[in-house]
């Protein structure tokens, strides 16, 4: 009753004829999927496998689980980009590691200022230079941009690191 159904249009040639194709379409979709039972799923089976067998059986299975489980190791293995360090971090952090190695037990949560104050205490000798040597890595972890030479300062930061004796 519809006065746009395409029943209404039978007397047309190229509307009844497309009606007529998309219900066989129709016809085909929901014959092929309402109809996917076990024995159309062997059929499909063997006409991408060949004869089924077992051994071709358990060779798909195990090829499917080694791709899965490649897809999966290029995602956990993959080369992820490396965080760039401030300036000045990997100096600092020589810094910690050599006090560390010469017995100054790390305190979890501890800041870099507080081991440099323990540092001194416990190296007499050495507390001025070591404290003038992590104020200048705080200025420039920490401060405002100044317009010098970094590279000539972090390796002559690095030298001052390795030339701390830490005795007495």
């Amino acid at each position: 009753d519809s006065p746009l159904s395409p029943l209404r249009f039978r007397g047309v040639g190229w509307v009844n004829s497309l009606r007529l194709r998309y219900d066989a379409l129709t016809y085909r979709w929901q014959s092929w999927v309402t109809g996917f039972d076990g024995q159309a799923q062997f059929d499909l089976l063997r006409g991408v496998l060949g004869e089924i067998s077992v051994l071709r059986s358990l060779a798909v299975l195990l090829g499917c689980g080694a791709l899965v489980l490649a897809a999966v190791a290029l995602l956990l293995f993959r080369q992820r980009p490396r965080r760039q360090r401030p300036a000045f971090e990997r100096e600092l952090l020589d810094l910690q590691r050599l006090l560390w190695r010469r017995g100054l037990e790390a305190v979890p949560g501890e800041t870099p200022g507080a081991l440099v104050r323990r540092a001194a205490a416990r190296w007499p000798r050495d507390g001025e230079r070591i404290t003038a040597l992590y104020r200048q890595l705080e200025r420039r972890l920490y401060g405002p941009p100044l317009p010098v030479d970094d590279e000539h300062l972090r390796r002559s930061l690095r030298r001052q690191v390795r030339a701390l004796s830490l005795s007495g």
